[in-house]
C-alpha cells in the first residue's frame, strides 16, 4: 500500500496492535516499533508485520501500486507481491535467473510454505505464490524480476428499470451487449444478446 501518509493508515487499527516490526533490506534488520511510542518511523512502500491483540480491520483508500518489477538484492528480500495473480512457483524459475528459495506463511495452516530453486520437486513445500500476498526471497545475486502482468477483465455495466431487473447491459464503451423485457411476473419476454448471455441475473435482479 502506498498511503499518503502511512502512520495514519496504522491509526485505522485503533488500539488493536501491540508492536510493528518493519524490515529494512539494505542492511538486513528488523526495528519493533511499539504502539505506545511517541513516533512511528513507517514510509510509504516499506513492509512491516503487525501483531494485534485481537482482530481488527485496517482501513485504505487510493489506488494499489502499478508495479512492473521487483528489484531484489543480494541476500533475504521482504517481496510485496503486488502483480494481482497467483502463480506457480515453479515459473519464478524463468524470472530470477540467480539461485533463489522463496518463503511464505500460510495463515490457514499456521506455518511456512517454501520453494528452493536447485531443490528437488519432492523437497518443494510452496506450490503457488498469491498476489498481493508477502513473501520471503533470497537471491543468490542483485537482480530484478519483470513481474507477470495479469489481463485485463471485461467491464460491464447493469442499467437497471425500476424493479432492479437487469434490463440493458453495456460495455466499456457504452455498446449494448446484452437487452431483455421481462411480463409483470417474471417471464422473460423478449431478449437480444451479442453472443452468449452476459450475466446471471435477471428478473429484480435475482
Amino acid at each position: 500500500l502506498e498511503p499518503s501518509e502511512p502512520n495514519r493508515l496504522l491509526s485505522s487499527l485503533s488500539n488493536a496492535w501491540t508492536h510493528a516490526a518493519r524490515y529494512n533490506k539494505a542492511s538486513e534488520t528488523w526495528s519493533v516499533v511499539e504502539r505506545t511510542a511517541a513516533a512511528w518511523d513507517f514510509h510509504v512502500r516499506d513492509a512491516f508485520w503487525l501483531r494485534l491483540e485481537r482482530p481488527a480491520e485496517l482501513r485504505a483508500t487510493g489506488l494499489a501500486p502499478d508495479h512492473n518489477a521487483v528489484t531484489l538484492l543480494s541476500g533475504w528480500n521482504l517481496v510485496s507481491t503486488s502483480w494481482g495473480e497467483t502463480i506457480d512457483a515453479g515459473d519464478l524459475r524463468g524470472l530470477i535467473p540467480a539461485d533463489f528459495e522463496v518463503w511464505k506463511y500460510e495463515t490457514s495452516s499456521a506455518g511456512w510454505e517454501s520453494f528452493q530453486k536447485s531443490a528437488p520437486s519432492g523437497i518443494n513445500t510452496l506450490a503457488t505464490v498469491d498476489g498481493g500476498q508477502p513473501c520471503w526471497i533470497r537471491s543468490d545475486e542483485p537482480v530484478t524480476v519483470a513481474l507477470p502482468r495479469p489481463e485485463p477483465g471485461n467491464i460491464t455495466f447493469f442499467h437497471p428499470d425500476h424493479l432492479g431487473s437487469s434490463t440493458l447491459i453495456t460495455d466499456a464503451q457504452g455498446q449494448v451487449v446484452e437487452r431483455t423485457q421481462f411480463y409483470r411476473f417474471g417471464v422473460e419476454r423478449y431478449t437480444q444478446t451479442a453472443g452468449s448471455a452476459q450475466t446471471e441475473y435477471r428478473f429484480t435482479g435475482k
